[in-house]
């Protein structure tokens, strides 16, 4: 079997599994709302002995944002008028919550620095950027490198190749939908108002968090 990524298009062989007789035994290791997509070719030659299985441990967690966040938006707000927002944010927080937020929709760019303690990044370890809870979609950019557009949740990407020990500067480009600045119109004929899960009746948007650095490292 193969694992194939169905946003870049890597694959490569899948090691956790035993096979017997007609029957495979999988160890899949995901983690929440992930997925994978689990290939297998008729074709291939069949493996006879069970394969040791690694499993990824946590080493170490690092708390990104601490210093607040310098943000920039670019979209529409009510009246589907152009719109440009800079704020200082000194902590994430839906933009519904915010009142020069509350109904834009566009795209969001946060900016912060993070400092990686010595010692972080080793020969085996792999360092994953956890954006905890997007709305809707992201890109990040570290040290002026762009990163994996990540689309559906969990928001991580691994940042190993990245990031570097001491100071970093990090941007993430948070997209919304149109929701927000469309239900200022109230109901028209190009619009109906829907059912959200929100006390005032938008959609949850922006970077929510909370983001940190997670220091991985595989063990048997």
């Amino acid at each position: 079997p193969e694992i194939w990524d169905p946003w870049t298009g890597a694959t490569k062989p899948f090691r956790q599994f035993e096979r017997h007789g007609d029957t495979i035994q999988a160890r899949l290791e995901m983690d929440g709302y992930g997925s994978v997509l689990l290939v297998f070719d008729p074709a291939a030659m069949p493996v006879a002995k069970p394969v040791e299985r690694q499993a990824s441990r946590l080493l170490a967690q690092v708390a990104v944002g601490q210093n607040g966040w310098k943000f920039h938006g670019v979209g529409i707000g009510p009246g589907s008028q152009p719109e440009t927002v800079d704020l200082d944010i000194p902590n994430l927080i839906d933009w519904t919550m915010t009142p020069q937020l509350k109904n834009f929709s566009g795209r969001g760019v946060y900016t912060t620095s993070f400092t990686v303690p010595p010692g972080f990044i080793g020969n085996d370890h792999r360092v994953i950027l956890d954006l905890g809870d997007v709305k809707d979609a992201a890109e990040i950019s570290i040290n002026g490198n762009a990163g994996p557009a990540l689309l559906l949740r969990p928001y991580k990407a691994d940042v190993t190749g990245l990031i570097h020990a001491g100071k970093n500067t990090l941007q993430i480009t948070v997209v919304n939908t149109l929701y927000n600045a469309l239900s200022a119109r109230g109901p028209s004929a190009n619009f109906d108002v829907e059912t959200t899960n929100t006390a005032n009746g938008l959609m949850a948007a922006g970077l929510i968090g909370p983001v940190r650095l997670e220091e991985m490292q595989q063990s048997k």
